[in-house]
């Protein structure tokens, strides 16, 4: 089951659309019966309201989805970024977008947008679910999203592309890959797509489209992306192979490899310590971003540039857990970022690149793979692009195990290919696998 599900998998390099971190989830609305309901607040009362609590000069917290949606886009356009917050609710205002976040997050949706000009009343989607429509300043047409609890709190808020979806062909018998492919090529705000296929033995690869927008380059299969999260599936195997020679056990607590100075936190005094195997499988209680990330953010269309490997244990260091680890799932490139550090100190290699070099790429040939920019030939990188716009390409100095690789189809075929077949158990170990 497992060689013929990897068979089937398909892995897509698209250079289009992307959301504010490439790889945001976006969070499922509630389902609840409660009503859209209205009373006569003026907007400019509508902050007060909810900073004051429940009640307002005997007003309560029940007015319209379009007035909070009103009120968000006037707090953008002005710059007031954080004030958006007074609208969250206590885990969006926490965990996902705190303040400081909130600020990024806007930042950066401004680089690729503008301002926000809303040119129709938005509309429910969802029982509490509600969405606003706008163009943006420099062009593009995107919408506001947001959900709201039985308190009238935001607990999910997002903003995409409106013409992003891809509308793919009917699935036949004589529908083809190469069907799909130039589908997911001709949907607006892509520029081009790369796709390899291994099944039964036998490899393909499909290209259609630009590698640029702006240069109107077109694609190529030795194309060299940025492949993201991905790259967190090297982590794991490398953490596997380290673990097969003895050098850690999985459930080793990650305290044992840390500086001296450095204490990992804990959940309420209790002694339940992070381990390997939680940082690895998300499970450690970690968040999502250290909370003194943002100050390194000097240039939001490369986040991650600035942020130092120090600043990970000054935050380890200050943080305290919400829940025991093992307990929650909760999607984390700190804690994945944190193990790329600690596999590069474990295996005394001078950085993540000469670690991941000589433990995958040079053994199983990945030739045009690197974790450096500085690496790859500029001809061959294809540029990002966020809401069909063109974009910087990413670097990752302090958390390079969590989606710091570039690479092309070829290479990646051969990480999928050792997948399959099983043929190098020393560098791919099959508990990589999710059976």
């Amino acid at each position: 089951m497992k060689k013929l599900l990897l068979g089937l998998l398909i892995f897509l390099f698209i250079t289009g659309c992307g959301s504010v971190e490439r790889t945001k989830n976006e969070p499922k609305p509630a389902q609840t019966d409660k009503k859209d309901k209205t009373v006569a607040i003026s907007e400019s009362e509508i902050v007060a309201v909810y900073q004051a609590g429940k009640e307002y000069s005997g007003k309560t917290m029940e007015f319209s989805y379009q007035n909070v949606a009103d009120e968000i886009v006037r707090l953008y356009n002005s710059g007031n970024y954080r004030e958006i917050n007074v609208f969250f609710n206590e885990n969006m205002d926490k965990n996902f977008l705190p303040p400081e976040k909130t600020e990024v997050f806007c930042k950066q949706v401004n680089a690729g947008c503008g301002k926000m000009i809303p040119d129709k009343k938005g509309k429910k989607i969802g029982p509490q679910t509600f969405m606003l429509p706008f163009k943006c300043e420099k062009g593009m047409e995107m919408n506001l999203v947001f959900s709201l609890n039985k308190e009238n709190r935001i607990q999910g808020f997002w903003i995409k592309s409106a013409d992003y979806s891809i509308k793919y062909p009917e699935i036949t018998e004589k529908t083809t890959v190469e069907d799909i492919v130039k589908t997911i090529a001709d949907s607006p705000k892509t520029a081009g797509v790369v796709v390899g296929a291994y099944l039964n033995g036998e490899e393909k690869i499909y290209a259609a489209g630009l590698s640029s927008i702006k240069s109107k380059t077109p694609i190529s299969e030795n194309m060299i992306f940025e492949i993201g999260s991905i790259t967190k599936t090297f982590t794991s195997a490398i953490l596997l192979q380290l673990e097969k020679e003895g050098k850690l056990e999985l459930t080793d607590p990650i305290q044992k490899y840390l500086p001296e100075n450095v204490k990992m936190p804990t959940f309420q005094g209790d002694d339940t310590q992070i381990t390997f195997e939680h940082i690895s499988t998300h499970f450690s209680g970690l968040p999502r971003m250290p909370s003194n990330f943002d100050k390194y953010v000097k240039d939001p269309t490369d986040p991650y540039a600035e942020y130092p490997v120090e600043d990970i244990y000054e935050f380890l260091n200050g943080y305290k857990l919400t829940r025991e680890p093992g307990e929650t799932f909760e999607y984390s490139n700190l804690a994945v970022g944190l193990l790329g550090n600690l596999l590069v100190k474990i295996d005394d290699r001078k950085n993540y690149e000469e670690l991941i070099q000589e433990r995958i790429f040079k053994p199983l040939k990945m030739t045009s793979s690197t974790t450096e920019l500085s690496k790859v030939d500029k001809k061959l990188l294809a540029k990002p692009h966020q809401s069909g716009n063109e974009t910087k390409n990413w670097n990752f100095p302090a958390m390079a195990g969590a989606g710091a690789i570039k690479s092309n189809v070829q290479d990646i075929l051969k990480y999928l290919k050792t997948l399959i077949e099983g043929t190098h158990p020393e560098i791919i170990n099959e508990k990589l696998l999710i059976s």
